[in-house]
């Protein structure tokens, strides 16, 4: 057993500790920088969280841009930046997190998994086999999942199409026991929605439950369904309307429940 030192305490610590220990120890070149090197290797990861109130969706823009910015000033690389939203819905709330790569990772961040650990942590998402899913859709930041799941008794079975989305660190960042994906241009994608959205509300009564929608452009996945359905499509429409008109955008619709 050899006892390696790295950081800036090793030379004082590493052979006396070794000594005690009566083992063999060897301290690097350039060992004493190694924590400032992790440090610039690191993610840089910034969160914010925003009351939500009913009519208030022009907001989310706002903060996605506000976590963003306070990303790369922190000294994530900007072009390794991703932004998420999560929607709060027992605070009347919405989580905003940008996460990016250090100032030496550039537009890779450390921990990447491959397609087939994603297809893995998609399944234990959605508690069904790996062989059983299949990829919809993926870009440098993001894959997106879905299988077929048949249920009910034999002469009344339905199927569900369960999504999930996956980032490249292999987080869960957005899925629904019952949707559909769908891409398409930035101008087009609205009037998708249009037709989507009400054929995804739920009728519980004399309540209505909205769908679940997440928007997914770039590194950008933007989950809206903290709005009520009336909301939702303004909200999107705002989102979209930066973007070129030809660039390509995805968006998941579905139910939370099967």
């Amino acid at each position: 057993v050899v006892l390696i030192g790295l950081g800036g305490g090793a030379a004082t610590l590493v052979p006396y500790l070794a000594q005690r220990l009566q083992l063999e120890h060897r301290i690097p070149e350039h060992a004493e920088v190694i924590s400032s090197i992790g440090v610039a290797l690191s993610l840089v990861s910034v969160q914010i969280e925003r009351s939500l109130e009913k009519g208030d969706s022009a907001a989310l823009k706002r903060w996605i841009a506000e976590a963003e910015h306070a990303a790369i000033q922190a000294g994530a690389a900007p072009s390794s930046v991703r932004v998420f939203t999560e929607p709060l819905p027992e605070r009347g709330a919405v989580r905003i997190t940008a996460v990016g790569g250090g100032p030496l990772d550039g537009a890779a961040l450390p921990g990447e998994v491959d397609r087939e650990q994603a297809q893995r942590l998609a399944a234990q998402a959605l508690g069904i086999r790996s062989d059983g899913l299949r990829l919809a859709l993926e870009n440098e930041h993001y894959r997106i999942f879905t299988a077929t799941v048949e249920t009910g008794p034999r002469f009344w079975r339905r199927q569900r199409h369960p999504v999930v989305v996956i980032d490249r660190n292999g987080a869960v960042r957005f899925q629904v026991a019952d949707g559909v994906v769908v891409h398409a241009p930035a101008t087009a994608l609205p009037s998708r929605l249009q037709e989507l959205i009400p054929r995804w509300v739920r009728v519980r009564g004399p309540f209505t439950v909205p769908p679940q929608v997440a928007l997914i452009h770039g590194a950008h996945l933007m989950d809206i369904s903290a709005l009520t359905t009336e909301e939702i499509l303004p909200a999107a429409t705002r989102e979209l309307s930066d973007l070129p008109h030809d660039y390509e955008v995805v968006a998941v619709v579905g139910r939370g429940e099967a």
